[in-house]
């Protein structure tokens, strides 16, 4: 930490507070001199501005990352694009502690993000993808809850390594990202895209495999799935005979649910735009991803006073998200998405405004400790609102789109992040605007919501027409007062007795 003062300058090791004086007299480091990036490479006086360049730089990086991966992983595949950013991510890890000044670190810097963001879209889309309908909100709870017990994780990593050279560090970073590499050879194409696209042979490939080793009859599972048009010989090859076909429109009547259900299956993220109920989709959901992250990020970054020590600050801030995965599993099918989403970001905004108004009218330092608690509340139900929306955007967009979708709301979100660091030196001016403009976003988004379809229950969409659905259900749902029939219901029944 770097603060002001009359004296000789120093920088002293993290959580530990330091003098500095104008930098006349040049600068005299109390920590070691590779111990982090500033000190090896002087970035200070003139040079302050680097160190801050090289986290927007990795904002941009995550904004290339979210559009231009994602749209691949919808053309080609989620699987090839997953390996190849995984590739991506140890290489630039390794180039990174293998950096000679800030320049080239800045530059690996945008690598960073582009193919961080890659990974975390294309993850979520393919957990999302794999679970039968009625399974998705306890594996997407479990996979919120993993991620953030990562970054409680990284806290003791960097305290145990904090004598150590930076460069350690990134290499302990390098060594986690490869162990992923390992993993990938046991993970699947997403069954839902290559029956989407058409690739029958593919998937039944992997539903063979998958049958043999849980000594299932793959006979009964395509036919459980609405494939018993598929051909399987002696050498477990495939193939799909002629004259069992159903047409995609008798199909998709008889069983809304299946697999057989690709019907105008084939577009891109331009029919989105084309269409009214996607588009009103992806505007929502960008304002909802800004919206949470611009007030995620904001109180991350002025919640600097739980703790005097930055590892164990950073520890309370990355506990504070723990309860999000369960509020999700908790909630979202209990009452809804739609109202699940509705009460995070009330509460939320009310526990923002709350903590600001009690910081205006009194300087008591016991109704401080009670903003300080509403204000907790306010992050942790911004940070479930957060991780609930990369889950629920998958579940609005067409397989085609899905990772797209995601990526470019996600993007919308990443503005949101660069906004959160002005609210410190708005806090300057006016201590209250920060609380009040977050808080009244959270009561708009909590109105949003509403337009948005309900998802809970249903398939994912596979086509343009099961969105459609979505939004007619509502209505009619909206009509009658009534919980609405899904077919995905049905055919989540379904895939549930047929999991392999």
């Amino acid at each position: 930490m770097i603060q002001p003062s009359t004296k000789n300058v120093e920088l002293s090791p993290p959580g530990n507070s330091s003098a500095m004086s104008p930098c006349t007299n040049g600068w005299v480091y109390s920590e070691h001199k590779d111990a982090s990036i500033v000190s090896e490479w002087d970035l200070v006086c003139g040079k302050e501005v680097f160190s801050r360049l090289s986290q927007s730089i990795l904002i941009a990086g995550q904004i290339f990352g979210g559009v231009i991966v994602t749209k691949l992983a919808d053309q080609f595949g989620r699987r090839i694009p997953l390996i190849v950013s995984l590739i991506i991510l140890s290489v630039v890890n390794l180039a990174l502690a293998l950096s000679t000044d800030i320049y080239v670190f800045i530059v690996l810097r945008l690598f960073t993000g582009f193919a961080q963001m890659a990974v975390l879209m294309i993850r979520t889309t393919m957990v999302m993808e794999l679970y039968p309908t009625d399974s998705r909100r306890l594996t997407g709870s479990i996979y919120v809850t993993v991620w953030m017990m990562s970054t409680v994780i990284l806290a003791p990593i960097a305290y145990f390594l904090r004598q150590q050279s930076w460069r350690i560090l990134q290499y302990t970073l390098f060594g986690i990202t490869a162990m992923s590499l390992c993993f990938v050879w046991v993970i699947d194409e997403s069954l839902r895209w290559l029956h989407v696209n058409g690739k029958r042979a593919d998937l039944v490939k992997i539903l063979k495999r998958a049958a043999r080793k849980n000594r299932i009859d793959l006979t009964a599972v395509l036919e459980r799935l609405h494939m018993p048009n598929m051909e399987v010989d002696v050498n477990g090859d495939v193939s799909q005979t002629s004259s069992e076909k159903l047409p995609a429109q008798q199909c998709q009547k008889n069983n809304p649910g299946s697999l057989n259900n690709t019907n105008n299956a084939m577009f891109t993220f331009k029919d989105v735009i084309y269409n009214k109920h996607l588009m009103i989709n992806f505007a929502l959901l960008s304002w909802l991803w800004m919206t949470a992250t611009s007030t995620y990020f904001s109180l991350y970054l002025t919640s600097n006073t739980l703790a005097s020590d930055v590892y164990l600050n950073f520890v309370l801030n990355s506990v504070s998200d723990f309860p999000s995965g369960f509020l999700f599993w908790l909630l979202s099918d209990r009452l809804g998405r739609k109202k699940t989403f509705t009460i995070f970001y009330l509460m939320s905004g009310v526990g923002l405004l709350v903590s600001t108004l009690i910081k205006l009218v009194t300087a008591n330092a016991s109704w401080h400790i009670l903003a300080t608690v509403f204000a907790f509340v306010g992050r942790v139900f911004i940070g479930a609102t957060f991780v609930s929306l990369l889950l629920f955007t998958t579940e609005v967009y067409p397989t085609n789109v899905r990772n797209i979708g995601l990526g470019i709301n996600s993007t919308t979100g990443r503005i949101g992040s660069l906004l959160a660091p002005f609210t410190a030196i708005l806090m300057k001016h006016m201590t209250w605007l920060p609380g009040v403009l977050m808080s009244s976003f959270c009561f708009l988004s909590a109105l949003a919501v509403v337009l948005l379809p309900e998802t809970k229950g249903t398939e994912l969409p596979n086509t343009i027409q099961q969105v459609e659905d979505m939004y007619k259900r509502n209505r009619n749902k909206s009509s009658s007062g009534t919980e609405p029939n899904t077919s995905g219901e049905n055919a989540s029944k379904q895939t549930k007795e047929t999991s392999i």
